[in-house]
């Protein structure tokens, strides 16, 4: 059932709700990260999310 909710979270771009994400990097203003579940690479905004 846990895994059925994570990849339901990556599939509505909610990588940050179940799944959780590892930072990648830090270009001087914007955190980037990668979601644990699905591999999807971004930034992460003011609120903590992976977007």
């Amino acid at each position: 059932m846990k895994e059925l909710l994570k990849r339901l979270c990556c599939t509505i771009c909610w990588h940050s709700f179940f799944v959780g994400f590892e930072l990648t990097g830090f270009d001087g203003a914007s955190f980037h990260a990668k979601c644990k579940g699905c591999g999807y690479k971004g930034m992460i905004d003011s609120q903590g999310n992976l977007f």
